[in-house]
């Protein structure tokens, strides 16, 4: 986090007969404020710890302000569902910052699952086979996207109301709008005009391109015979990463997954699409990737570094001088309102 401190401010943290006391003066008390305005955004877990030699003031003791996870406690509530035991855990932080949500075991053969949030608050869902030593390498423990969790809760619902558990299926749809509103407020909001927000996108979801990486798309571009030059290669290293952590979300869900943004080195088969119709340019070019949107481009750039772009539904090649006015074409209609990290939307 970047701490934002109030010019003058003075903090002082002492212990005196079993009582913690925070002497500030209003400079201070304001930094503190927005200190935990801060923190309260952040994954169970995050903290801000302060010392006498980070911000407090000589002879201080130190202050740790750490996210908590829910203070509410549940009892473990279970129901039947064919084979599976469901338990609705009573969502007591474990040791490991994880928070149990949902367990579903069964017998015959003995195996379980695990739906719960990990201590940066993503989703994660954890498998055991406990029959015997047979299959016990298909153990796992993997981030899933929120929603995955919020369908498990879904599925509970009509279980409980059939058996008049009115109280255990309220406790699934608090459960759905809390994972909805971690959602939302996990989106880094976009603003303005298509363009400005295809700038933030770019500028928010870009991230550098390590050299074994760069040599890595020099390897398979050689391998593949593309006729690699200076302006492709700085295009991969400007955008390779683009969108890897980070991809658009827009108003209706199904959109986000009908946007592509995928390079040739990360997709054998793509690249030998793409060769075939490299003879449909009348220039040299290389190839870099599917972009866009629905039906996206099979885009290729030309030693000037203009983009190149065929369509599955039309003939004509479009042209264009950089990666904004592609975005711009591809997007055109489906405006996008935020970012958000690429596992939400598996």
């Amino acid at each position: 986090m970047d701490l934002h401190w109030t010019d003058g401010f003075e903090i002082c943290v002492s212990v005196k007969d079993n009582s913690t006391v925070i002497s500030a003066n209003r400079e201070g008390l304001l930094s503190l404020a927005d200190h935990l305005r801060m923190l309260a955004e952040e994954p169970f877990g995050s903290h801000i710890h302060l010392d006498e030699f980070n911000a407090l003031e000589e002879g201080s003791s130190s202050l740790i302000l750490e996210k908590a996870g829910p203070m509410k406690k549940y009892e473990e509530v279970r129901i039947k569902d064919g084979r599976w035991t469901c338990i609705l855990k009573d969502m007591t932080m474990q040791e490991d910052g994880q928070i149990p949500l949902i367990r579903k075991t069964a017998f015959a053969p003995a195996e379980w699952y695990e739906y719960g949030l990990a201590k940066d608050g993503a989703g994660y869902e954890t498998y055991r086979w406990c029959e015997n030593d047979l299959y016990s390498d298909s153990d796992y423990t993997r981030r899933v996207p929120k929603k995955t969790l919020i369908r498990e809760f879904e599925a509970l619902i009509p279980l409980f109301t059939r058996e008049n558990r009115e109280d255990d299926a309220e406790r699934c749809r608090t459960m759905i709008k809390d994972l909805q509103n971690r959602i939302e407020k996990e989106i880094i909001p976009l603003s303005g005009t298509l363009r400005e927000r295809i700038s933030q996108m770019i500028r928010t979801a870009a991230e550098p391109v390590s050299q074994e990486e760069l040599f890595r798309f020099y390897g398979f571009s050689e391998e593949n015979r593309f006729f690699l030059h200076p302006q492709a290669a700085l295009f991969y290293q400007n955008f390779g990463h683009l969108f890897y952590h980070l991809r658009p979300v827009f108003e209706k869900e199904s959109q986000a997954k009908e946007f592509c943004f995928t390079f040739c080195c990360d997709d054998p088969d793509l690249a030998e699409e793409m060769k075939e119709d490299i003879g449909k340019i009348a220039e040299p070019v290389c190839p870099i990737g599917r972009i866009g949107y629905g039906f996206p481009a099979a885009v290729y750039m030309a030693e000037d570094g203009r983009l190149l772009c065929l369509h599955d539904y039309e003939d004509e090649l479009l042209t264009f001088p950089a990666l904004e006015d592609l975005l711009e074409h591809e997007l055109c209609g489906n405006v996008p309102r935020g970012l958000i990290r690429a596992e939400e939307l598996l």
